[in-house]
């Protein structure tokens, strides 16, 4: 670039000194022309080493996602094929749910069953016939309750995995059968995802 600009430059000058003699090529006017360019160009750089820095490493690449399921089971159904794209949201296996419903089921009903004591023992400790223990101990046991069924609902919300970004699936060797556990007691990701978007990575100078 600074190449095309001295040769503009050089242009222009032959123009007005030379071809048309507008201004006399005089001393005063032999050091202007020679410091002009050596000003301009030192500030051109001084600026572009600011404002558009150049780089010789720079590197394209794509986000590489390791899948590993949140939860343990038998894999029921894998829609996901290796090299095959797809979109956010997709869903790339299913880990059979059965034994995660039972656990919502089940914490459901003692919590039911707790919240139902609970109601009956202040009832009973606003007539001074129960127990202000026993009510704490039933709020206690509500709130535990209603951690676990938090922890079970996500726990089922965990057995269907989507895909985390528009991408592609490769190295896809799960199968309908296939057992996988959560890190880190995954001996090996499920799938990998390779993510569609890129990412630049360049190394530039301090200055």
């Amino acid at each position: 670039m600074e190449a095309i600009l001295l040769g503009i430059y050089a242009a222009i000058v032959w123009l007005i000194y030379f071809k048309f003699k507008w201004l006399p090529w005089t001393t005063p006017h032999k050091v202007t022309v020679v410091i002009i360019p050596i000003v301009a160009l030192t500030s051109l750089v001084m600026l572009l080493n600011v404002f558009a820095p150049s780089s010789a490493d720079v590197r394209v690449i794509k986000y590489v996602v390791q899948i590993v399921p949140q939860v343990k089971g038998h894999v029921i159904e894998v829609p996901a094929a290796g090299n095959r794209p797809m979109k956010k949201g997709e869903v790339l296996f299913k880990i059979d749910p059965t034994p995660y419903q039972l656990d919502v089921k089940r914490i459901e009903a003692q919590l039911a069953l707790a919240q139902t004591r609970l109601r009956q023992t202040r009832a009973l400790a606003a007539t001074g016939a129960g127990s202000k223990f026993d009510e704490e101990r039933y709020e206690s046991d509500v709130r535990q309750l209603q951690a676990q069924l938090d922890q079970a609902r996500w726990d089922l919300s965990q057995t269907t995995v989507y895909a985390p970004a528009d991408g592609t699936p490769i190295n896809v060797q799960l199968r309908p059968g296939s057992y996988v556990v959560p890190a880190p007691f995954a001996p090996a990701q499920a799938m990998t995802f390779v993510e569609d978007q890129y990412q630049l990575i360049a190394l530039y100078q301090q200055n």
